[in-house]
């Protein structure tokens, strides 16, 4: 002890002497105290155009089959008789090939003789030259009313169990009358599904019949769905769904409803596609009618898809669909990417959840955020007019959950406006996305003169660090869909709503363009209204995904 303090006095001797000689508390060199300035970063967000991924070009075989008839006997004890026929594509090659199994819809209930299976040859075509093993079925008996109605399901559930037995038993070798050879080609443990319309939505009670048998189905694709029917299991599968914009026949654009239900009763990767200019009818070519017209009145669809445009999309979707799904079990949209401007050369919009999807900020809270010149408030989108509180319809549905749901309505009428979140969740740096699901309000007059909105967002971490994301102009996202302001007497009242329904979309920042601040110590969440002078969103959610 007695040395130790003969050294520091003579230290401290010699540094008040002058003689230059600095300590530190190691015992090596010392560097002058200096306080490090926060960083801030700005990145202007780039638009992301969703190209084809899957490229196989396999020589392939399309033909109409036929494999025999049977006769299907319902619970109530009604007769149906059928055929076991449709269309198949084969790819050449050894194989074990994925198999897709497509179901078309209900468009006729008094003509069983109508073929609506072979309107899908064109996609049996595109994903046989994929590397596929497809087949669309002929499910036309399951929706004529002779038959039985109100029991399409189960018929559709026991023609297609039907056909998976088939397609087992020729993959074995044995002979089952297929024009072309099955040996030894088909992989069931990668089988995906397809469906359109009624089929769209019986895809589900499909899934849970080859589930329950064995067979799951990894990969379901709903082509404007209708949803009909709540009381079943539904699968925790991959899930795209096509919600063409102009549907004249699933008005009620059903297909956001079903993504609503995925959410809440499954544990999968969700993703639903607006895609704008489509219609219903226009995917199965052997359907005429252009149903798109039935909006004439309250839609300008100038800028309608033509049939050819529809089925090149739905080609290249599905392509990517199932070469992500069944051959590369990747995620359905990039992590590392925002949402799709456009999809394969047409404009969408998207919602999308994965199985990381954890909740920052949900419309019903209250707490835990702050605002700057800028009006928040909850508010309901109802199904039933008398608890509804807004005029824009995001579609709500007339039972179960979806009969409305909880919207945080940000309004600022004077730029610049800010609304900050103290996040739940600090540490992101397991995730790789920041998600809103929201919508532009319509029919807030506040939008009347704009037709995209536009802001940013900003990270701030403990240290003081910020980091700032432009957003483009004109986002699909964030467009004010088309329409005006209507109403419908109700007795002695009238009902004031929008006349176009405005479905929400996710918009999507990888958490890779925040620049600069540390995403395990996240501080706050900040949304900047600076770029248009006045404006309104209804947000559900912000997620980390």
């Amino acid at each position: 002890m007695k040395n130790k303090l003969s050294i520091f006095a003579l230290c401290a001797a010699l540094l008040m002497s002058g003689c230059g000689i600095s300590t530190t508390a190691s015992g090596g060199n010392a560097q002058p105290d200096h306080k490090v300035n926060p960083t801030q970063t700005v990145v202007n967000l780039e638009r992301v155009h969703m190209n084809s991924l899957a490229t196989s070009q396999y020589p392939y075989t399309v033909q109409e089959f036929d494999v025999g008839t049977g006769t299907y006997v319902s619970p109530a004890g009604k007769k149906m008789p059928y055929h076991l026929n449709g269309i198949i594509g084969v790819p050449e090659g050894s194989g074990p090939f994925p198999l897709v199994l497509i179901t078309h819809g209900s468009h006729s209930n008094d003509n069983e003789n109508l073929r609506f299976d072979t309107g899908y040859r064109y996609l049996v075509e595109a994903l046989a030259e994929q590397g596929f093993v497809v087949v669309s079925m002929d499910m036309s008996k399951a929706y004529t009313w002779k038959y039985g109605d109100n029991d399409d399901r189960e018929k559709s559930q026991y023609l297609a169990a039907e056909h998976l037995k088939s397609l087992m038993q020729a993959e074995k070798g044995e002979p089952k009358g297929y024009p072309v050879e099955l040996a030894g080609k088909i992989d069931f443990g990668k089988i995906g599904l397809i469906g359109h319309s009624r089929g769209g939505e019986t895809i589900f009670d499909i899934a849970e019949d080859m589930q329950n048998e064995g067979t799951p189905a990894r990969a379901l694709l709903c082509i404007a769905p209708t949803f009909l029917f709540a009381d079943r299991t539904w699968p925790d599968a991959q899930v795209a769904l096509i919600i063409p914009e102009y549907d004249g026949d699933v008005i009620g654009l059903d297909g956001f409803a079903l993504y609503d239900v995925l959410g809440e009763k499954t544990q999968g990767e969700h993703l639903a596609v607006y895609l704008k200019g489509a219609n219903h009818n226009y995917f199965n070519s052997n359907i005429q009618r252009n149903d798109g017209g039935m909006l004439a009145s309250t839609m300008d669809l100038s800028d309608q898809l033509a049939r050819e445009e529809q089925e090149a999309f739905l080609q290249a979707f599905a392509a990517d669909f199932f070469y992500l799904t069944l051959k590369k079990e990747a995620s359905l949209l990039p992590p590392d990417k925002a949402q799709p401007e456009t999809m394969f050369g047409r404009k969408a919009s998207v919602l999308y959840r994965n199985a990381q999807s954890r909740v920052l900020l949900a419309a019903g809270d209250t707490a835990g955020y702050t605002t700057e010149n800028l009006q928040a408030e909850t508010k309901k989108d109802a199904w039933y007019f008398k608890q509804d509180e807004l005029l824009v319809d995001t579609i709500t549905f007339g039972e179960g959950a979806q009969q409305s749901r909880q919207l945080l309505k940000l309004g600022w009428a004077d730029a610049p406006g800010v609304f900050q979140l103290a996040p739940s969740v600090t540490d992101w740096k397991e995730y790789a996305a920041l998600a809103l699901d929201l919508v532009v309000d319509a029919a807030d007059e506040k939008n009347r003169h704009q037709e995209y909105q536009r802001f940013a967002v900003r990270i701030t971490d403990a240290q003081g660090n910020k980091a700032r994301v432009n957003l483009p102009d004109q986002l699909q996202t964030l467009m004010r869909a088309q329409g005006e302001l209507d109403f419908t007497p109700v007795f002695e009242e009238k009902i004031y709503f929008w006349s176009v329904k405005t479905p929400l979309a996710s918009l999507i920042l990888p958490l890779s363009s925040f620049e600069g601040v540390n995403l395990a110590e996240v501080k706050s969440l900040d949304l900047l209204f600076e770029d248009t002078p006045a404006g309104s969103l209804l947000i559900e959610s912000v997620r980390l995904q």
